[in-house]
């Protein structure tokens, strides 16, 4: 039997390394500069805000790219719950819709440049003509030729095309 009760001295010496390293760590945390009252809490709130933020800038920078709420939470490192829930607290959407938003408004600037829907459809990350279609039809109410047909002044194909679906 040791001097400490009955505990070897190796489980003493990793206890002691723990309780230092607890004692270090909510130390730095708390003694940081940057650091906000709270410690480690509320760095690790700082670090998931910061990984939203960085998936943000990473969706507007390059909406044609992989923006799954898988890939987003990984780059973000955090789980795609954790990761959802801080998303849609910071921007008031899902990923999911903040993403197709985004991937629409940059069709819609390819339109009015003249690219063709099929090939604003596939810079901006939809995976064909069909699935920017029925987004932007979604979001604002036409098909990306009728967006097109508005932006360039050219009213009268867009009022043709409006009063023949309108008739049964």
């Amino acid at each position: 039997m040791s001097f400490f009760g009955g505990r070897s001295n190796r489980k003493l010496s990793t206890m002691k390394f723990m309780s230092d390293l607890a004692h270090a760590t909510n130390a730095a945390a708390v003694h940081a500069p940057c650091a906000p009252s709270g410690g480690i809490r509320a760095l690790n709130g700082l670090r998931t805000r910061a990984g939203v933020e960085l998936a943000i800038a990473q969706i507007h920078a390059s909406p044609a790219s992989d923006l799954s709420v898988a890939a987003l939470a990984a780059r973000a490192c955090l789980s795609m719950w954790r990761f959802t829930v801080l998303f849609k607290g910071l921007t008031g959407e899902s990923p999911h819709r903040y993403v197709t938003r985004v991937r629409v408004g940059h069709a819609q600037n390819l339109l009015r440049q003249g690219c063709t829907p099929v090939d604003a459809a596939q810079a901006s990350g939809f995976y064909d003509q069909s699935h920017l279609s029925r987004s932007m039809k979604a979001s604002c109410g036409m098909s990306p030729k009728q967006f097109q047909q508005q932006q360039t002044g050219d009213t009268s194909a867009l009022f043709s095309s409006l009063s023949s679906a309108s008739t049964p």
